[in-house]
């Protein structure tokens, strides 16, 4: 946890490949976070009172706020995908 709220000061952690994730808490409120459609996650933080668990399929480069090519996927009409996020509290 210390890690995610030292590197939120300038980004994210990067977790690629990474479709699951779960939180141990000290107070027993544990979850897991599970997607179908995503191919990471990242971990972020602006405050030391929460975090973030976001799934991502692009992972942007360090300071690259620009739209690139191969930053996002663009879709034709009549195309879908689709995306799933399941949020399991133990």
């Amino acid at each position: 946890m210390r890690e995610v709220l030292e590197t939120g000061k300038k980004g994210a952690i990067k977790l690629s490949g990474i479709n699951e994730i779960t939180y141990v808490s000290k107070t027993g409120r544990d979850f897991s976070i599970q997607t179908t459609g995503y191919e990471n996650m990242m971990l972020w933080s602006n405050d030391k009172s929460m975090f973030c668990i976001e799934p991502v399929n692009k992972l942007v480069k360090e300071n690259n706020n620009i739209i690139t090519p191969g930053t996002y996927d663009f879709l034709k009409p009549g195309e879908t995908k689709k995306f799933e996020v399941d949020i399991i509290v133990r």
